[in-house]
């Protein structure tokens, strides 16, 4: 009962999200359409954007399997990932783990590995939008911008808490009568945070994508002839990332395009037409993810080695 209750919970904020959504554009269409100004050009930087945004996040799928020992090719990182994520905007993490699932069987990787990955992730995407936010914030104030000062403070405790949580991973902090997958989970996650050269270059991936995201967002408001800062960009793509990966509605929509006009109401901006160019970025992303995630699963599936372990490949190298 409990799991439909949660299932139900789930996809009935989602379902009224999108009402509520769809219902204030209607309602302000007449607004909405005066300020509209899409041009080939604009849609046409939009969608390249958009595969840019896919290709920083296959790289970040190739440079954590290359340390699970899987050294995957870009185009097979490509295929995993838009296959992965076209099928978690359906159901939550179901593409996540079943990826994790398809790359331990082809692969041979650890599982319990993989898993760790995709649980301190998240550490390396916050603390990477933090990096992207400080810089935009340094060059805002020696360009002259007014930029209130709680901004660049928020990035710079947003980097320095992170930086201490993968400093901490070096502490041998023993955890007595554990069990074995905790073990695993606690050894892969120790492996992964203390190999710097490797978190280096996530974080130089992940900024990049960030930096993209931000101008993808700031590309889609000023279609909606609203003039900001790429300051505040960075500030609203990052609240708006960050509760996209945390939520449990499935590929945080609504969540993220909400979290997004609020935080722009935050900081003296249009909540609407904020929350309105969030939704029609991510409209134009998810497209590209459903057409590339379907060609790529069937790349992936129409093999006849699918699921069977590739010769030479991984061989559980992280416990």
């Amino acid at each position: 009962m409990k799991r439909y209750l949660t299932a139900l919970a789930r996809y009935g904020i989602l379902c009224a999200i999108l009402a509520f959504g769809t219902w204030y554009v209607i309602h302000n269409y007449d607004r909405f359409v005066s300020e509209i100004n899409i041009s080939a050009v604009n849609l046409s930087l939009l969608v390249f954007l958009g595969l840019l945004t896919l290709l920083w996040e296959s790289l970040r799928l190739k440079i954590q399997m290359k340390k699970l020992g899987a050294d995957l090719s870009v185009p097979a990182a490509w295929h995993i990932f838009t296959v992965m994520q076209a099928v978690n905007h359906l159901v939550i993490k179901a593409g996540t783990f079943s990826a994790g699932y398809y790359i331990s069987r082809r692969y041979r990787i650890s599982f319990h590995a993989y898993c760790a990955f995709v649980m301190t992730y998240v550490v390396v995407m916050v603390m990477s939008s933090g990096i992207v936010g400080l810089c935009a914030s340094m060059i805002a104030i020696v360009s002259g911008a007014e930029t209130p000062a709680v901004i660049p403070l928020l990035f710079v405790a947003i980097v320095a808490a992170c930086a201490g949580f993968i400093v901490l991973a070096r502490l041998p902090v023993p955890i007595p009568g554990k069990p074995l997958i905790l073990y695993k989970l606690i050894s892969a996650w120790r492996e992964i945070y203390t190999d710097y050269k490797m978190i280096l270059t996530l974080l130089l991936v992940e900024s990049l994508y960030f930096m993209t995201c931000s101008l993808r967002f700031y590309l889609a408001i000023s279609m909606l002839s609203v003039d900001i800062g790429f300051l505040d960009a960075v500030v609203i793509v990052s609240v708006g990332n960050f509760l996209r990966i945390a939520t449990f509605i499935p590929g945080g929509l609504g969540v993220a395009e909400v979290a997004s006009g609020w935080t722009a109401a935050l900081i003296g901006g249009d909540a609407g037409l904020s929350g309105l160019a969030a939704g029609f970025d991510r409209l134009i992303y998810v497209v590209l993810l459903m057409l590339f995630g379907g060609i790529a699963f069937l790349t992936l599936s129409g093999r006849k080695e699918f699921h069977r372990p590739a010769e030479g490949d991984a061989k559980d190298e992280m416990v």
